[in-house]
C-alpha cells in the first residue's frame, strides 16, 4: 500500500462543528498506523499557508483621531448581518465590498439582505462582473482581473510564493485593489506613508515586514532570501519551511493533539451567533 496524504481544505470548517470534525480527521493517521499501516505509511496533512489577507504594512494612524475623529471600529464579517442591523453610536451607514459577495457568503444570510436593503445605507461594490450583492449596490466600479495587475501570489494548496506580472492593460476604466484604496484614502484625507506606496513598494514590504500579526512567531525564516527581484527572475520560490516529520509523538505507539491557543465556542440560535 502507498503513502497517503490527507488534504484538509474549507469545507470541513464551514460548519457548526467544524473544530470537531478537524480533531477527529487529525486522528485518521493514527488509527490507520494502528490498523497496520506502519511507520512509514502515515498518512499527512496538507495546511494551507496564509501569508495574510491585509499583507504588507497598514497605516500607522489607523488607530489614530484623524480625520474620523476616534479610533477606528473593527467588525467581523461573520457578524455582517448583525453590525448591519443592529451596531449603534454609530450605526453602519457605509459598507464597501471588494473581493467578496457578502450577500451569498457571509452568515445570517436574510439579516445581511435586509441590512443591505436598508434605505440609509450606502453600497459600494468593486467588482469584475454582476453578482448578489451588486443588486444592492448605490454604485458599482470595475475591477481588474488577475490578468490587469501585477500582484504577489500566496501560497494555495502548495508552498510556494510566485509573482503574477500583468500580462494586459486594464479595460475600461477598471482599477486594482491597491489603487482604488490608495485613491480614496487619499481623497478621505489620510496621509500615512503607506497610501502612497506603488505595488512593487506594497509587495517589497510585504516579503520583508517581520511583524506580522497574522503570522506565527518565527515566520520570518519562511522568507529568508524571498525578494520581489528573485520573484521576478524565478517566477516561483519555494518557501523554507525545512524538512520535518508530521508530528512528534510523547512516546512510541501514541500521538497528543494539543490546542496551542483558546477557542470560542459559539451556539446557532435564532439566526443569530451566540456566545
Amino acid at each position: 500500500m502507498r503513502p497517503a496524504v490527507i488534504r484538509v481544505n474549507y469545507g470541513v470548517q464551514r460548519s457548526q462543528n467544524g473544530g470537531s470534525a478537524m480533531r477527529a480527521i487529525a486522528m485518521l493517521p493514527l488509527h490507520y498506523r494502528f490498523l497496520g499501516g506502519g511507520r512509514r505509511r502515515v498518512a499527512a496533512f496538507h495546511q494551507r499557508l496564509v501569508l495574510s489577507e491585509h499583507a504588507g504594512p497598514g497605516p500607522s494612524g489607523s488607530d489614530a483621531k484623524e480625520p474620523l475623529g476616534r479610533a477606528a471600529r473593527v467588525v467581523n464579517m461573520s457578524e455582517l448581518g448583525k453590525a448591519l442591523n443592529t451596531l449603534s453610536d454609530p450605526p453602519v451607514k457605509a459598507v464597501f465590498v471588494y473581493n467578496s459577495n457578502p450577500a451569498v457568503v457571509a452568515p445570517n444570510h436574510n439579516d445581511v439582505v435586509r441590512g443591505f436593503m436598508r434605505k440609509d445605507l450606502f453600497t459600494v461594490v468593486h467588482e469584475q462582473f454582476f453578482t448578489d450583492t451588486t443588486t444592492y449596490a448605490d454604485v458599482v466600479l470595475p475591477a481588474t482581473t488577475f490578468l490587469e495587475h501585477k500582484d504577489l501570489n500566496k501560497a494555495y494548496g502548495h508552498t510556494y510564493l510566485q509573482i503574477s506580472n500583468q500580462a494586459i492593460e486594464a479595460l475600461g476604466e477598471s482599477r486594482p485593489n491597491t489603487h482604488m484604496f490608495r485613491d480614496l484614502a487619499q481623497r478621505m484625507g489620510f496621509t500615512d506613508d503607506c497610501f502612497q506606496q506603488t505595488t512593487d513598494d506594497i509587495i517589497d514590504a510585504t516579503l520583508t515586514r517581520p511583524e506580522n500579526p497574522q503570522m506565527p512567531k518565527g515566520w520570518e525564516k519562511w522568507m529568508e532570501g524571498i525578494t520581489r527581484d528573485r520573484l521576478e527572475k524565478e517566477g516561483h520560490v519555494r518557501l523554507k519551511l525545512g524538512d520535518g516529520p508530521f508530528c512528534h509523538s510523547p512516546r512510541a505507539g501514541s500521538l497528543r493533539l494539543a490546542a496551542k491557543q483558546n477557542y470560542t465556542v459559539r451556539a446557532w440560535r435564532r439566526r443569530e451567533w451566540t456566545g
